[in-house]
């Protein structure tokens, strides 16, 4: 049974939107699983989706320009151009360390990537940076939900 409920958390934790900030707090509190095991299990479906994300986005940026789709010059809604500046400035003041601690917590990690790469940033320093970004809160969230219940008592 415990197998089945790991494989759960690790499918859930690489959909986005959903990711580490719903299953560690699920296979802690609901699931009632070992802490370590649901972190590291959390942190490996969470990054082998942002990874596959991240490649499935490069081939289809890489194999299929964006001008043999439309020739014509997109007409762009105001929503696009919001959260695009909203990346961009988080961006530009904290840096991708910065914007790969904030992002997450905002938007998703799937949809930071595809937003730092419109702007320019490289594959593997994005990624590097992701993924530590993706340690930081998988430790944190841990740690806050193996403590929060005794501080509630």
């Amino acid at each position: 049974m415990e197998i089945i409920q790991y494989f759960t958390l690790f499918i859930l934790s690489s959909i986005p939107f959903i990711e580490i900030f719903l299953t560690i707090p699920l296979g802690i509190f609901l699931f009632s699983l070992s802490p370590s095991v649901v972190a590291f299990i959390c942190f490996a479906g969470n990054a082998v989706g942002i990874i596959g994300f991240l490649f499935i986005y490069s081939y289809f940026e890489k194999h299929v320009s964006y001008h043999t789709i439309r020739p014509q010059a997109p007409v762009k809604k105001q929503g696009a151009k919001k959260k695009h500046a909203l990346i961009e400035k988080v961006f530009k003041k904290f840096g991708v360390f910065g914007a790969a601690i904030l992002i997450p917590m905002i938007l998703s990690s799937h949809l930071g990537i595809l937003f730092y790469r419109t702007i320019g940033v490289s594959k593997l320093y994005l990624l590097h940076w992701v993924i530590a970004g993706l340690a930081f809160w998988t430790i944190t969230l841990t740690i806050a939900s193996v403590y929060f219940p005794t501080m509630i008592k």
